[in-house]
């Protein structure tokens, strides 16, 4: 249907909110973010005014599927909780029918405006596009320091970091910090393992190998 759809906006993945339910939970803001539109597509399907009446945090936290996920959203503001029950704030600006008519209304003038009237391809040939880019990307890699050459990571790769990181001790909080790092790198992940594991004198390698990481990343700025 027409209706079936909300709000998203773009980078909403860097909101310091997000960051910080992030942090808070241990889990990436791209997970959060996955949270956040269930939470919103419930809240859309189901409310007509941003009130939930009766409905507890509980409750909402098991429609989402993540304990105290309400509270973290209480915490940064993006919900409220009272006596009677829960409320979206800023309802009619980012989820209710009338803020979807707008952003449909603005996105048509906009395409006006610059001429957006340029043929668009047909679901085959996009779909045999998608393809082909899929066919030239190389696999996610299944752990820390596959053979690349330094670039900006994957959400995949990011993951593979973290992950690698908590297999030799690092602390999870600290692990994700440090993989979310954007100066972050595979080629500096890969040396510093391969420095740290070479020097037998080191009794802690988790810490040495999370200390040598965040100092390059504080040279990379």
């Amino acid at each position: 249907m027409a209706g079936d759809w909300i709000k998203v906006r773009v980078r909403l993945v860097d909101d310091p909110a997000v960051l910080a339910i992030s942090t808070r939970f241990g889990i990436l803001p791209e997970t959060v973010v996955g949270y956040l539109i269930r939470a919103w597509s419930w809240a859309t399907d189901q409310l007509v005014d941003g009130h939930a009446p009766g409905v507890t945090l509980a409750h909402f936290d098991r429609v989402v599927g993540l304990p105290n996920f309400g509270e973290s959203l209480v915490e940064v503001g993006w919900l409220k909780a009272t006596k009677s029950g829960l409320i979206f704030p800023k309802w009619d600006r980012h989820l209710s029918q009338g803020s979807k008519a707008r952003a449909l209304a603005t996105n048509r003038k906009s395409q006006e405006r610059h001429g957006a009237s340029v043929t668009k391809p047909r679901p085959e040939k996009r779909r045999e596009e998608d393809r082909r880019e899929q066919e030239r990307s190389p696999p996610a890699p299944d752990g820390p320091v596959p053979e690349i050459a330094p670039s900006l990571l994957t959400g995949d790769e990011r993951i593979a970091v973290r992950q690698g990181l908590i297999r030799i001790g690092v602390e999870s909080g600290a692990a994700q910090q440090v993989s979310l790092h954007p100066n972050l790198t595979l080629a500096m992940v890969k040396g510093t393992l391969a420095a740290v594991k070479k020097d037998k004198t080191i009794k802690s390698q988790p810490a040495v190998v999370l200390t040598r990481l965040r100092r390059e990343l504080e040279m990379s700025e």
